[in-house]
């Protein structure tokens, strides 16, 4: 150990993710799953250090939500969430093997223990391996009987796994820690994926069997603002099979982030929306969507995350609350789930046609099309407004396109369209090729040329801000 030194990650914050089970007391009972994520910052090693002091960092902890031990670092409402503080301490040796190995050991506290504020903390150990300044690093937890290991419970000596990824910025702790990132989420697109295992089943937000395994995968898209949407694919295993006949297969959802730290931390409520079916572009509320049975429940989530990469474009995730938007309530979630994302490109756009921009109206009405393109995987609700206008025999409005019967309806928002005062919402959902969306009608009567009528048409997006729209108008002429 003559040429020991600290280990790379020394001056460093990392984000990081923990798996594993908690042991039972019980021969053959079901093992308690875990889930956590987390920030963690490292003090520069000194010279001729061999390890290096936890400065400053937070994790959510979920070991069998409330049934168990769920626990945050600040309260935000009645879940746990990040608050970009300073919850945890710890040291970081590379003295323990001359092949790289190192040691983790951190003491994360809490403000949010298993349902109300409150104290808490827990004691962890992980052996990492290759440990020599990777962007990635690994980690299981220490073996009994090893260094630094707690008893008692919670948690009793749980086996996990723990990654590491390093975040984009060189910190000097302690006042410079994590000052230049993380208050604003990466534009563009990204894929998720998610896992989990359900609590047991006195859980009353349990699935009905113990320990049962979901997935989800999806892609969304990030706007500015802190707004996002996409598309997720949900499955589980509950062993009881799908009696409704419903699926999850394909939900649409929407992100906002209500709150981002300069450490990378940050807390969402996503919501999953058009509980509808879709005709021509237009989505009918009162037929049920096959697809996602998530969606006539209105659901709801609030995750908390973690960004991570060079870029800081990655990010861990885990689901801190679910409920449902009827009631307006929140509960744990049943059971232990965490989420990744991973950038993807190229970035999808929300785009407008509308052309021609003058109408000449001779012996019949002309009409010009509003049609609307939708690259990204997130449903878009999209607003048209064109106020009617009229001079001599001119007169030009906005419409519905004729061959589609009924009110156009922004299902999300519950606003109805209304053409008579020259506004018209839509659901441009994810991944949609050019469709009308509207039509702009322009009928003068008489050969004699009269003074033209103008009007301003303007589209904007409440959930997908996009250049590619005309949120500042953009005059329309109808003449004869």
């Amino acid at each position: 150990m003559a040429n020991a030194t600290a280990p790379a990650e020394c001056g460093h914050s990392c984000a990081f993710q923990v798996h594993g089970a908690e042991p039972s007391t019980t021969n053959d009972a079901a093992l308690l799953y875990v889930v956590g994520v987390g920030q963690i910052t490292f003090a520069k090693a000194g010279t001729g250090a061999t390890s290096c002091a936890v400065t400053s960092g937070e994790m959510i902890y979920n070991d069998n939500d409330i049934l168990g031990f769920f626990a945050g670092p600040a309260v935000c409402g009645s879940i746990p969430c990040f608050d970009g503080g300073d919850h945890m301490s710890g040291t970081l040796s590379g003295t323990v093997g001359a092949n790289g190995a190192a040691i983790l050991s951190i003491t994360p506290t809490f403000a949010w223990v298993n349902g109300s504020p409150g104290t808490g903390s827990i004691s962890l150990s992980f052996t990492l391996q290759a440990s020599t300044g990777e962007s990635t690093v690994l980690g299981n937890s220490v073996a009994l009987p090893g260094p630094s290991l707690p008893t008692g419970t919670p948690p009793a000596n749980p086996v996990l796994t723990i990654t590491l990824q390093k975040q984009s910025t060189t910190v000097t702790p302690p006042s410079a820690a994590g000052s230049n990132y993380g208050t604003a989420p990466y534009l563009g697109l990204s894929v998720v994926s998610c896992e989990g295992f359900g609590a047991p089943s006195g859980d009353t937000s349990a699935q009905p069997i113990t320990g049962s395994f979901r997935s989800v995968v999806g892609a969304l898209q990030i706007f500015p603002g802190g707004l996002a949407g996409g598309s997720l694919s949900f499955n589980r295993n509950d062993n009881v099979g799908n009696s409704s006949g419903a699926t999850n297969d394909d939900c649409d959802f929407n992100s906002t982030q209500v709150s981002a730290y300069a450490d990378g931390t940050s807390n969402s409520e996503v919501s999953i929306i058009n509980p509808g079916t879709m005709s021509l572009g237009i989505y009918d509320p009162t037929t049920p969507n096959s697809n996602c049975a998530d969606a006539s429940a209105l659901a709801v989530e609030n995750t908390s995350n973690v960004v991570w990469g060079t870029t800081d474009t990655s990010s861990y995730q885990i689901v801190t609350a679910v409920g449902d938007a009827t009631s307006g309530g929140l509960v744990p979630p049943g059971g232990e789930v965490t989420c990744t994302t991973i950038p993807s490109t190229p970035a999808g756009t929300l785009t407008k046609i509308v052309a021609p921009t003058t109408l000449t109206s001779t012996s019949r009405e002309a009409q010009s099309n509003v049609k609307l393109t939708n690259t990204s995987p997130a449903g878009c609700d999209v607003t048209i407004t064109m106020p009617s206008t009229s001079a001599g025999t001119c007169y030009l409005s906005l419409a519905t396109p004729t061959y589609i019967s009924g009110p156009v309806t922004l299902v999300e928002r519950g606003a109805p369209s209304d053409s008579s005062s020259g506004t018209l919402f839509v659901v441009v959902e994810g991944d949609t090729p050019s469709t009308v969306y509207g039509a702009i009608q322009c009928s003068c009567t008489g050969s004699t040329p009269v003074i033209p009528t103008t009007s301003t048409l303007t589209i904007s997006s409440s959930n997908c801000p996009n250049t590619n729209l005309l949120p500042a108008g953009e005059t329309i002429t109808c003449k004869n």
